[in-house]
């Protein structure tokens, strides 16, 4: 893997990550806030919840969206939900960077249990596939990995909240790097061109932590 396209598999995956995390902090602000039922199912389209539009075609380019849910009923204060999205995206390139085109999918499988009515307590499996090709024909890369995450939601008081989420995720990586240039001829004139695939397989180790401490503002019954 060259060391200036290396920042295509590291961009991608901490995307990718950030979604399973996006998935988690929203269903502990939904059980925190008393909306979200003991199970629960979403769909996100690149980060956001999909909508009516996505779903059924209609401006589905240009309105991209994260989570529409179906969630259904349970009792109790164990909970389960899934969550899985896909993301689209692209970066330009920059003096040392080569930009890319990025398609990710991503699949979020957690259980929670509510600790009395201040503590939350859970964990989730989360699956990552991600495919990018690098502009100008530099070549492809594939990341697969498997993560694991642990949460919890501490809320003292109705207005404040800490909220913690830890993950660990395991991923494999093979890249193909396309190498063209074309050089003088030694000895004498013309030039010779080298048009080669290099390729490659490696693993990478990703621990990823998010804290996010709240307080709710209340005028009268709104916030």
């Amino acid at each position: 893997m060259a060391p200036e396209e290396d920042h295509v598999i590291r961009a991608s995956e901490v995307d990718a990550s950030g979604g399973s995390m996006d998935a988690i902090g929203e269903r502990i602000g939904n059980l925190r806030a008393g909306i979200a039922p003991s199970t629960g199912l979403a769909l996100r389209l690149n980060g956001r919840p999909a909508t009516a539009e996505d779903l059924l075609g209609y401006d589905a380019v240009r309105e991209t969206g994260q989570s529409a849910s179906a969630d259904g009923m349970g009792s109790g204060g164990w909970g389960v939900f899934l969550d899985g999205g896909f993301a689209t995206g692209d970066k330009d390139a920059t003096l040392n960077e080569p930009g890319f085109d990025m398609d990710a999918v991503q699949l979020t499988l957690g259980v929670d249990y509510r600790m009395g009515n201040q503590l939350i307590l859970g964990g989730a499996a989360g699956y990552t596939q991600l495919d990018a090709n690098i502009d100008a024909g530099g070549g492809e890369a594939e990341s697969e990995g498997y993560s694991l995450f642990a949460f919890g939601s501490y809320y003292p008081s109705d207005s404040v909240h800490v909220d913690l989420i830890v993950g660990y995720a395991k991923n494999d990586i093979d890249q193909e790097r396309n190498i063209r240039y074309t050089v003088a001829g030694f000895p004498g004139p013309g030039t010779t061109t080298v048009n080669q695939t290099a390729f490659s397989d490696s693993d990478s180790d990703e621990i990823s932590a998010r804290v996010t401490v709240g307080y709710d503002f209340y005028d009268g019954n709104d916030i």
